[in-house]
């Protein structure tokens, strides 16, 4: 230990004599940021807003358009289900492409949502890979063809405890 700290004296002493060139320190700022809290104003209470919830007998009701909330479409996953476990029949799994050909979406996107959420399922599940990517084309009520990019699902047969 005390060589270390005789060679760590002796090469002190050795760069005494030698100019340090130009060594110095700056600094960005010399004032302090301060931040007073009496600067931010103060609270101040809005005026209240005065809202007219009567309603005038004489005027005619104002037209709505409702047709939207008669539009809705409501998809039965019991069929769904059905299909997907006679696509299984045949084999262990079977891909969304594979399946919506043997049963083409009739409802559009809000069937093609409830075979995407049928995972509650004893029989089979839903299998998502993501590295992949697969088309599902459609026609809407107009004719128009659809198209949904997602990723590859395929349903999946569920082994059961029994070792099947």
């Amino acid at each position: 230990m005390m060589d270390i700290l005789r060679s760590v004296e002796i090469h002190a002493l050795a760069l005494r004599d030698h100019p340090t060139g130009d060594l110095g320190y700056e600094i960005d700022g010399v004032a302090p940021h301060v931040v007073l809290p009496m600067e931010r104003p103060l609270y101040q209470i809005r005026a209240k807003q005065v809202l007219d919830s009567g309603s005038d007998a004489d005027a005619a009701p104002p037209e709505v358009d409702v047709s939207a909330l008669f539009e809705q479409v409501h998809v039965d996953p019991t069929r769904l289900r059905e299909a997907v476990r006679a696509a299984l029949s045949g084999g262990t799994q079977v891909s969304l492409p594979e399946l919506l050909a043997k049963h083409p979406l009739e409802q559009g996107l809000a069937e093609l949502v409830t075979y995407l959420s049928l995972d509650r399922d004893l029989t089979f599940e839903l299998v998502f890979d993501e590295r992949r990517q697969e088309h599902v084309r459609w026609h809407d009520a107009d004719g128009r063809q659809r198209e949904a990019i997602l990723p590859a699902v395929a349903f999946v047969r569920r082994s059961l405890p029994g070792g099947e």
